[in-house]
């Protein structure tokens, strides 16, 4: 996955749909023309076009513009000159529509008046502003995405919300049926997002042409991370046209975020790197909070030590976990059990509960306690896991309960769950998701998965490391484990867990590149060390 940000002071804001349209009307009333925009826009990704596909461009020369009726046809415009001028033949397809932008309108006449041909589709020809319109039929418009070396897509922008209708729709039909007759397509390039992409959330409608290459204009638009639009975008690539921008809601994870566990103090003890209680396990699932505890350690913390139930044997324990013993065997957490973290309680710098916990309902009465505890001691908690599904049971019940100094660390279903939603809705708008449990709970929210995205408060972060082998039993325990150690050294808890998702995401990211994949949660842990000594750059 390849995303290159705009060489900006805010190049790694994700605006949202709304965020953007502020930016424009900010420059705009600095005193910059929306047509100055356009061309800044259109000129700048030309620029890059003949940079980035000169072997399509040169070979034959032609390129396929489609243009929609808005602005975001008049960048297609402005491209479609700037490459005429340089002696590429250009065909430019404007999409039939009955209210057509005062920009498109100019730079389609600025386009005609430099010997420019503009079809449009579908129509029996017509003309715009006085200027000519030639016939464009679902034959010819098939043998010109065949004959072309490269599509151009500039039919929306950033408004979409619903399967593109109309000509647009009828436009991408035939394009789609040329597109798939052919044995070598060509490259196809999005202006800013593919049509018929939700800027905002990263659904995709019906109609939508995968790009190869996805330019956005001055900031990658934040639904362009989260699939399935990540899917139709291929390589994102930002280009700077002197947008005025405020801050975004959402941003990139920094690519320094992990920098201060590259160094420790020549003169240090295991003390200064934070101790951290693991509180998990039950009979079914005795080595989740194993795994936490290990990817704890071998994420730095100094110390790590797990609670243990006497009627559960440990799988995989490891030397150097120490264990604090429950005092009867049962084999699941209760109200009871809550004596002995509250004697413990002041030992740690921060609690882990949730790995392989269980359900039962002696079990939501102790995660209750527990995070009752925790807030009383001012101590930071990672929920995860059981502990989530048991407060999701707890919040049917009718039970209200805020989670100050805690981290939630939910997949798509445990969200679902805590949110009283489905699964679809979660995974439809998983920034909004992300925001919603943040303030029903007041905590910090890790929603995991592709494209994690970390939340505290009003403002939140989008991590692009790790890539489908992460999807073992254990890895989120694992993640659990990395966040929680990262506390104990220091870090907030939104650095904490936007930091610990990144570092997750660069082991499996590792693993990946040596070819150790299938792997088990176990080898994720184990090769922290070897991200952290080596520094791998996160990069974009």
């Amino acid at each position: 996955m390849i995303i290159s940000l705009a060489d900006t002071p805010h190049g790694k804001f994700l605006p949202s749909q709304e965020e953007m349209r502020a930016f424009d009307r900010n420059t705009i009333a600095s005193g910059v023309s929306s047509q100055e925009l356009m061309e800044r826009a259109g000129h700048t990704i030309f620029v890059e076009l003949k940079e980035r596909f000169s072997f399509e461009l040169y070979s034959n020369g032609r390129v396929l513009v489609l243009a929609g009726p808005g602005n975001n046809g008049g960048d297609g415009l402005v491209i479609a000159r700037h490459l005429k001028a340089h002696g590429y033949e250009v065909t430019v397809v404007l999409a039939t529509h009955q209210d057509y932008s005062l920009e498109l309108i100019e730079q389609v006449n600025n386009f005609i008046s430099e010997e420019g041909i503009v079809h449009q589709f579908p129509s029996v020809g017509s003309e715009l502003a006085g200027k000519k319109l030639e016939l464009m039929t679902a034959e010819d418009l098939r043998m010109r995405v065949s004959e072309c070396g490269l599509v151009v897509d500039a039919l929306l922008g950033t408004g979409q919300r619903a399967s593109p209708r109309g000509a647009i729709g009828e436009l991408l039909f035939e394009v789609h049926a040329s597109l798939k007759a052919l044995e070598v397509r060509p490259k196809v390039v999005a202006v800013d997002i593919p049509t018929a992409v939700n800027a905002d959330t990263g659904l995709v409608y019906e109609g939508a042409i995968a790009a190869d290459l996805t330019i956005a204009i001055e900031l990658i638009k934040r639904g362009l991370l989260q699939y399935p639009a990540r899917s139709y975008c291929g390589e994102i690539w930002a280009v700077p046209i002197g947008l005025l921008c405020s801050q975004a809601t959402f941003s990139l994870t920094p690519i320094d975020i992990l920098a201060p566990l590259n160094t420790r103090a020549l003169v240090s003890h295991k003390g200064n790197y934070g101790s951290v209680l693991v509180i998990g396990g039950s009979e079914d699932l005795p080595g989740a909070p194993v795994l936490a505890a290990r990817a704890a350690l071998r994420s730095g913390a100094g110390i790590v030590v797990a609670s243990h139930l006497r009627g559960v044997n440990y799988v995989g324990h490891f030397p150097e976990l120490m264990l604090l013993h429950t005092q009867d065997t049962s084999r699941y957490y209760s109200e009871k059990d809550c004596a002995l973290i509250e004697e413990n309680i002041a030992r740690f710098d921060c609690l882990v509960l949730g790995p392989g916990l269980g359900t039962e309902r002696e079990t939501r009465a102790f995660v209750r306690r527990v995070i009752e505890l925790a807030s009383a001691a001012k101590k930071p908690l990672i929920i995860d896991a059981d502990a989530l599904n048991c407060l999701a049971q707890l919040r049917v019940s009718g039970e209200v309960i805020s989670c100050p100094g805690t981290i939630m660390t939910p997949h798509p279903g445990e969200m679902a769950r805590l949110l009283g939603v489905t699964i679809s809705e979660v995974q439809s708008d998983r920034y909004n998701a992300a925001l919603k449990l943040a303030k029903n709970f007041a905590c910090t929210v890790v929603l995991k998965g592709a494209m994690s995205v970390i939340v505290e408060g009003n403002h939140g972060l989008v991590n692009t490391t790790g890539n489908p082998w992460l999807a073992v039993p254990g890895s989120g325990d694992v993640l659990t484990g990395i966040v929680a150690a990262l506390i104990g050294q220091g870090f907030s808890l939104f650095d904490a867990a936007a930091a610990g998702v990144a570092l997750h995401g660069k082991a499996g990211d590792l693993l990946a590149q040596r070819g150790a994949v299938p792997c088990l949660a176990s080898e994720i842990a184990e090769i922290i060390p070897t991200v952290l000594g080596i520094n791998i750059p996160m990069g974009e």
